[in-house]
């Protein structure tokens, strides 16, 4: 069996089977279903070039779980296994595991009881709905 290795800033990737029923439990039938618009990158080429002749790697790497624009993949098969190959230029982005306490990190922090004076008052006055900048520009809270 022969295996497709991808040349330039193309990637191989093997897509991940949706489920066939809507979360509701609903059979959809294969006319109404999307093609799989996710992916596992096989393989990936070197990258591209850019104007000033420097190389630029493709920002993911194999096993990757990718999300990609399927419209522009193009299919191809070698025995009874199945690739799509597309432009690196296509990936939407790729699917990262999280942690639950890294995902909290992540939160707007609560606000102060300087934020919430300076929020409350007349709706109107445009003065307080302004932010305060320094002399740099920046804002300063």
């Amino acid at each position: 069996m022969k295996r497709p290795r991808p040349l330039g800033n193309h990637i191989i990737i093997e897509t991940v089977e949706t489920p066939r029923q809507s979360t509701g439990g609903i059979h959809l039938p294969e006319q109404f279903q999307t093609p799989p618009g996710e992916g596992r990158v096989v393989a990936v080429g070197t990258g591209k070039m850019d104007y000033a002749g420097r190389l630029m790697p493709i920002a993911c790497q194999p096993g990757d779980l990718i999300v990609f624009n399927w419209l522009h993949a193009r299919d191809v098969q070698s025995g009874d296994k199945k690739w799509k190959i597309l432009d690196a230029d296509q990936i939407l982005c790729v699917m990262e595991e999280i942690s639950v306490l890294e995902g909290n990190s992540q939160r707007r922090p609560a606000a102060s009881a300087e934020t919430e004076s300076s929020c409350s008052g007349d709706p109107h006055n445009k003065a307080q709905l302004q932010p305060k900048l320094d002399g740099c520009g920046k804002e300063n809270l």
